[in-house]
């Protein structure tokens, strides 16, 4: 039986990006690997942000727009830190005592954000260029979020 995951999202910067004209625009492959992971498997998807709960609206209303919305299950979320290894903690916490079970907890961050990430997480996904991420903790470096289906739908993510 394949694990259930808890997927986290590092959301500045993993499932949202700032253009230089300064507008919010979604990043290479989220709408559509969150699209696909919600229909083909039992993943819980969380965002975590160093936003505070206050200024999560402006957070949510930019995911909305970008039609991430839909994916995400915010009670699970974490918010309000930048310290990601705390954010991490918390939506394990949130997400273990809603599902009443233990979820196999993925970070997927940048490249900046995997040392904090490991040791709070059971598996620490890079989103970046190059394989540097690894030698920080990474257990797998993708280039974009649609490479994250395939290893969560074969199980080999964790």
């Amino acid at each position: 039986m394949a694990d259930r995951y808890l997927l986290l999202y590092d959301a500045e910067g993993v499932l949202i990006r700032e253009t230089d004209a300064g507008e919010k625009t979604r990043t290479a492959g989220s709408w559509e690997a969150m699209s696909q992971l919600s229909g083909r498997t039992n993943a819980v998807q969380a965002p975590v942000t160093a936003l505070g709960r206050d200024e999560t609206a402006v957070l949510m209303k930019e995911v909305t727009g970008l039609g991430l919305d839909r994916y995400l299950d915010l009670e699970v979320g974490a918010y309000d830190s930048t310290d990601l290894a705390a954010l991490v903690t918390t939506a394990r916490g949130l997400a273990n005592a809603k599902h009443g079970t233990e979820l196999v907890v993925v970070a997927i961050t940048d490249a900046a954000g995997v040392s904090a990430a490991v040791g709070a997480a059971d598996v620490v996904v890079a989103v970046a260029d190059d394989e540097a991420p690894k030698a920080d903790g990474a257990k797998h470096v993708i280039k974009n979020l649609l490479e994250l289906v395939q290893l969560v739908l074969e199980n080999r993510v964790a």
